[in-house]
């Protein structure tokens, strides 16, 4: 007798031991509700805050760069790289930062070309190109006030990320540059 008592007591000791444990992994509703609010919460945080704004440096860029048989660009359907003489070049102090024709934009940072496309329903301007072009990675904006330009590279939340007021050049005839004669 003196066996089984033990043994009962050991086995409901067992038992009790078993859903305590239990009793741990499963929080209660009012601990599970304050643990999915945090978690709510963080996730909002997440969600709504930005990075740094992160500085850009245009690259300069030629046509004879943008030309070459071993890059491929993912340009708007039917377009193709102005040669030099079509389009238009945004220029800093002689430095060529960005080939421009109406349907696209062309510039290089970090050494990888970034290709804008023209947001068509933004007012054009010299040569016909328009005021603001968006990329993967980037959005820019020209600014024509008399004689010089000022361009303004945004980031993905539209935040300045680079600003620079330079010279366009665009060729006479550059208004049907970059598109497909057929």
């Amino acid at each position: 007798m003196k066996i089984s008592r033990n043994c009962s007591a050991g086995v409901s000791l067992l038992v009790c031991a078993s859903l305590a444990l239990a009793a741990c992994h499963h929080p209660s509703p009012q601990q599970q509700a304050a643990k999915d609010e945090h978690d709510l919460a963080q996730i909002h945080q997440a969600e709504h805050e930005r990075p740094p704004v992160v500085p850009v440096q245009p690259e300069p860029v030629s046509f004879a760069e943008l030309s070459r048989p071993d890059l491929t660009l993912p340009l708007p359907d039917g377009a193709k790289v102005p040669k030099p003489g079509e389009g238009c070049t945004f220029s800093v102090h002689g430095t060529t930062l960005l080939v421009i024709v109406p349907k696209f934009g062309l510039a290089r940072f970090s050494g990888r070309v970034e290709v804008f496309g023209a947001d068509s329903g933004s007012p054009a301007i010299k040569g016909g190109i328009h005021v603001k072009y968006s990329g993967s990675e980037h959005a820019l904006e020209l600014d024509q006030t008399g004689g010089s330009v000022r361009i303004i590279i945004r980031d993905k939340f539209d935040r300045p990320a680079y600003a620079a007021r330079g010279d366009l050049s665009c060729p006479a005839g550059s208004s049907d540059a970059g598109s497909d004669p057929s």
